[in-house]
């Protein structure tokens, strides 16, 4: 019986941007914005109930909430996630998340879309120098 490759996830993780990998393991930064509202909503704005909508600065992420004025409950909160973000399927841990996370801040490992941006980034500025030291063909 073949076993999967136990490190495979970590390839996942890789690919992630930076802004995903800090907020999975440091929290999102959360900004408020205005509701999107919409009919059809199990809870809708009303002197009883408060519909908050925040986006997180770094990752995109969108949370939805439904609190009650009087009591303070949380009736309802929804994520919408980037599309990127989600590591299901993978096998992925928490703490291979935070060994990444780690492995980024110390400089040891860039995410393989910072390593394409770099990469692109080198071959736009890279201008091609004339040859004007070409040595001569070897007699023969």
């Amino acid at each position: 019986m073949a076993t999967a490759n136990p490190r495979k996830h970590l390839s996942k993780l890789r690919e992630l941007e930076d802004g995903y990998i800090e907020c999975r393991t440091r929290r999102h930064r959360f900004d408020p914005i205005p509701d999107p509202g919409g009919a059809g909503r199990k809870y809708q704005e009303s002197k009883s109930v408060a519909r908050l909508s925040s986006r997180c600065e770094r990752c995109g992420l969108v949370r939805e909430e439904a609190w009650n004025r009087i009591t303070g409950a949380i009736l309802f909160v929804n994520y919408r996630y980037p599309k990127g973000y989600s590591l299901s399927g993978t096998g992925s841990k928490p703490w291979d998340v935070r060994k990444e996370y780690l492995a980024r801040l110390n400089g040891k490992q860039p995410s393989l879309v910072t390593r394409q941006r770099r990469a692109a980034a080198k071959t736009t500025a890279r201008t091609p120098k004339p040859n004007a030291r070409r040595r001569p063909a070897a007699p023969g």
